[in-house]
């Protein structure tokens, strides 16, 4: 490859703790992306995660889903977001939540 390259991966990739505790997370999809971004990783290049936990909508889930509440998998690195998980709000503060940690990196 020769130089470095850089990869923003905006989604979660999670450890089976938090898979477990967020059901809504799917184990096949969180499975195939930690594959493909170690696959990256391998080949030298540097993957940052901007991610956050699935949880279906309150009052069926959590009301306020925290990035602390998750861990990614290990040797993974980048930022959790928490969100307020009602359907009108959702959306917007997870765009404004995934744009500030973009710009902190």
């Amino acid at each position: 490859m020769g130089e470095q390259r850089n990869f923003l991966w905006l989604n979660g990739i999670f450890d089976e703790v938090t898979v477990g505790s967020f059901t809504s997370i799917s184990p096949a999809s969180n499975f195939w992306q930690r594959g493909f971004v170690e696959a990256l990783q391998s080949r030298g290049c540097r993957v940052d995660l901007v991610g956050h936990a699935i949880e279906r909508v309150w009052p069926f889930g959590r009301l306020f889903v925290h990035g602390k509440q998750t861990r990614f998998y290990p040797g993974l690195t980048g930022t959790a977001i928490g969100y307020v998980n009602t359907p009108i709000v959702r959306g917007k503060v997870q765009y404004i939540q995934y744009l500030r940690a973009v710009k902190r990196l």
